[in-house]
């Protein structure tokens, strides 16, 4: 019968929404989608939701930002909680009950698509709510016309009772349970009967469980096709009554009553194909036919036209007497004019054979940073009796210093105070523009010898 809708001049009830009890998630009536609105406690940041329509799957929930727009993350923006152990055990999914938004961003206005676990799960509290006002307002009221879908008659049917539901029967049903009790109190010997009895039919009965499991065991080990399926039964008329291919067979690829194996496949192609296409790779003699114009590339003969139009053009390229555009001559003479002798920082020169800033024609020594005529200079580091000896060595004052330690290696023919004068090579580099060259300054060194061995000056 229907009670929610009475005739016009009554107050009309509001309906509730009923589910069908949904254990997958995949029935239409038990998706919902509603808006929300959230409030916001002093010194909380989370803010919670319960469902108008109870337990949800959490896998579906969908939740919306209607003020921005954008949708909400599970684990980031919001949590679900309130888990219904019972149902999350019997669905094998994860039922909550309750929908905690942590992200402080989000608005207080949001949309929740859900799909509800339903049956008696799914009432909906804010329609509880409505009815309950309505029922306290006391102007409920109607008549038996009013109740739609009723029966016009309640025929009576022939139905029995139990003898203590009888209405009277209340002191006679007493008393039978009283005779009962004595009867079974005081015969033993039919008490024992009666259980001896009803134990050996509950043995009856677990051996024929136990032939029955047993029966089931064997049949389900049984691999003969028991029951005569074939696979027009089974659905699979299309299916070819074909054995797996073999090895050999997949790799000659010429069967066709055999279903393919995936995993012969490695093998066919290592059998097959692999061979042909490193030989193909391998195969320079240009198999495919390719030739210039199908590429796009230039010709052999467009090649030799391009280099040839560039190879023609006769005229000299480079002077390999020049440096920087001068002669050596002329880059000797530059070196020597520009050269100032205070750049010179060791050994000893000719003024008039190169730099300037020098009159005299003597040879000068660098002493302490300072340029001093080499005469003076000697006669500070060896009495005049003393002997000086001169070697021409075509290397460097460290490579020369050397060969006097093995020439002059005898202390007493050559005690300390004797000078060696010798000639070593100075490299000296210079620019020019954007050219950049090496020059070999010969100069005079000398080394003294002293208690311990020879040292240059």
């Amino acid at each position: 019968m229907d009670w929610s809708h009475l005739n016009s001049g009554m107050v009309i009830m509001t309906n509730l929404t009923m589910m069908p009890l949904d254990l997958e998630g995949v029935i239409l009536e038990n998706r919902r989608t509603d808006d929300y609105t959230l409030v916001k406690v002093n010194n909380k940041n989370n803010r919670a939701t319960v469902l108008q329509f109870g337990p949800f799957y959490r896998d579906y929930i969908n939740i919306i930002d209607i003020d921005r727009n954008i949708p909400l993350q599970d684990g980031v923006d919001y949590t679900c909680t309130y888990l219904y152990r019972d149902l999350s055990r019997l669905t094998s999914k994860e039922i909550c009950g309750i929908i905690v938004i942590t992200n402080p961003a989000v608005s207080n206005r949001i949309r929740i698509t859900s799909r509800h676990i339903g049956g008696g799960y799914a009432i909906s509290s804010l329609e509880l709510i409505r009815i309950f006002e309505e029922l306290g307002t006391g102007q409920l009221s109607f008549t038996w016309e009013s109740i739609r879908n009723k029966p016009k008659q309640f025929p009576a049917e022939e139905h029995m009772h139990k003898f203590f539901q009888v209405y009277g029967l209340e002191h006679q049903s007493g008393q039978l349970k009283r005779i009962k009790k004595a009867i079974e109190s005081g015969d033993h010997n039919a008490v024992k009967y009666d259980t001896e009895y009803t134990d050996y039919l509950y043995n009856l009965a677990v051996d024929d469980l136990m032939n029955l499991d047993q029966r089931i065991k064997d049949h389900i080990a049984d691999t003969n096709n028991p029951h005569g399926s074939n696979k027009t039964k089974i659905g699979l008329s299309n299916i070819f009554n074909f054995a797996p291919s073999t090895v050999p067979l997949t790799i000659q690829g010429l069967s066709t009553n055999h279903y393919l194996r995936l995993d012969h496949l490695y093998e066919a192609l290592v059998e097959n194909h692999l061979p042909s296409l490193h030989a193909h790779l391998g195969d320079f003699t240009n198999p495919h036919g390719t030739h210039a114009e199908l590429i796009g590339a230039p010709t052999y003969a467009q090649v030799d036209d391009g280099i040839n139009g560039r190879l023609s053009v006769n005229g000299t390229a480079v002077n390999s007497l020049r440096f920087n555009g001068m002669t050596f001559t002329q880059l000797y003479n530059d070196f020597r004019q520009n050269l100032s002798a205070d750049s010179v920082t060791d050994g000893i020169f000719n003024p008039n054979r190169l730099g300037s800033g020098f009159v005299a024609n003597r040879q000068q020594m660098l002493v302490a940073g300072n340029w001093e005529d080499t005469d003076s200079v000697m006669s500070r580091f060896k009495p005049p009796e003393t002997p000086i000896y001169y070697m021409f060595h075509d290397g460097t004052a460290e490579e020369a210093l050397e060969v006097i330690e093995v020439v002059y290696a005898d202390i007493d023919q050559y005690p300390p105070g004797v000078l060696v004068v010798f000639t070593a090579k100075t490299y000296i580099g210079t620019s020019a523009g954007n050219a950049t060259s090496t020059f070999i300054l010969n100069q005079f060194s000398a080394a003294y010898r002293t208690q311990t061995g020879w040292t240059i000056t």
